[in-house]
Formats: C-alpha cells, sequence, structure tokens
C-alpha cells in the first residue's frame, strides 16, 4: 500500500514538472498567456487606453539599422553612402544657372552618378533634374545613361554622354573635401 502511493506521488510529481515544462517553453516562444494578457489589459487601463482590444505581446523598441549606434545609417554598401553624399554636397553647391551646367553637368558629376547602383542612380537623376529646372538648364538627354530602357541597367553598360575632361571646379573640390569618408 506505502508503495503504491509513493508510484501514485512520483508520477503527479513528473506530470507536474511536464505540465510546468510546457509552460515555460509557451512562454518562451513569446505566446501570450491569459495571465499576460490580463495584466496588459490592466496595464492599458491603468495609463488611459479607451482602445485595448488589440495589445502587442512584445515591447515596441524602435532602434536604427545598425543596433542603436548612431552614425551614417544601416547596412548598405559604405561607397554607395559616400557617393550619395557627394552628389548631395555637388546639388547644394550649384546655386546658378552657371554653376549648375559646371558643377552638375561635368564630366566628374556623370562619372560619379555611373558608379552608383542603379536605385541611387535613379534617385539622382531625380534630383539632378530638379536642381537643374530650378534654374532653367536643359539637361541631356543621355546624361549618366539617364535616357537608358531598363531602369536597372548594369553600370558597365552605361555610356557616357561627356567625353572630354570638364575642368575642376574649386567650390566643388571644397565641397567634396568636406565629406566624411565611409572607410573610418
Amino acid at each position: 500500500d506505502f508503495l503504491r502511493s509513493r508510484q501514485i506521488f512520483v508520477m503527479k510529481i513528473v506530470i507536474l514538472f511536464v505540465l510546468s515544462s510546457c509552460l515555460v517553453n509557451i512562454s518562451a516562444w513569446g505566446i501570450p498567456t491569459v495571465a499576460t494578457h490580463a495584466l496588459q489589459q490592466s496595464h492599458a487601463q491603468r495609463m488611459g487606453h479607451t482602445n485595448s482590444g488589440h495589445i502587442s505581446a512584445s515591447p515596441s523598441i524602435s532602434m536604427a539599422c545598425n543596433g542603436g549606434k548612431g552614425g551614417r545609417g544601416g547596412m548598405g554598401p559604405k561607397q554607395d553612402k559616400e557617393r550619395r553624399g557627394k552628389l548631395k554636397a555637388l546639388i547644394q553647391v550649384a546655386d546658378s544657372a552657371e554653376t549648375v551646367q559646371t558643377v552638375l553637368l561635368s564630366s566628374h558629376t556623370e562619372k560619379l552618378v555611373m558608379k552608383m547602383n542603379w536605385r541611387l542612380r535613379r534617385s539622382a537623376k531625380h534630383h539632378i533634374t530638379k536642381r537643374a529646372a530650378q534654374f532653367d538648364v536643359e539637361l541631356p538627354e543621355n546624361f549618366a545613361g539617364f535616357n537608358s530602357a531598363k531602369l536597372s541597367t548594369k553600370q558597365v553598360d552605361l555610356i557616357p554622354s561627356i567625353t572630354e575632361r570638364s575642368p575642376s571646379v574649386p567650390a566643388a573640390a571644397a565641397a567634396l573635401q568636406k565629406i566624411k569618408r565611409g572607410h573610418s
């Protein structure tokens, strides 16, 4: 009789252990239990949220793509980030019709845009055409491969429209010197 009651007691402990380990696994998966949902409901009511029909089970922490360390963005290629910064600096330098012609529509800028990947190249097209339109400057149709039939044309397949080397502009060179380099 003692042995039989001992076996029942051991079986109850085993069942209790299995159930508790299942509950631990469920909470580790992030599946909200009845208790956590009730706690969230009461917290929402205390905080004054009237519509507490849907409450997220996970905390909402907003972080940058680079782990919240600050800096110059997420995990994009460093050279693309550097080229994007260079183009923005050149656009800021081009503050008249003459500088748009000498800085933005130069062989240096065309070469810079042609080295970009196709998404950045498309964005650069919008920025350059917008800046040229501000000063009524005509943008060549085939500048930096902007007229290519396929948006995602490979860089090696693009043909430059400006074949001779443009003279250097001191204001553009000074603006490019201020740009933070991508290989820090």
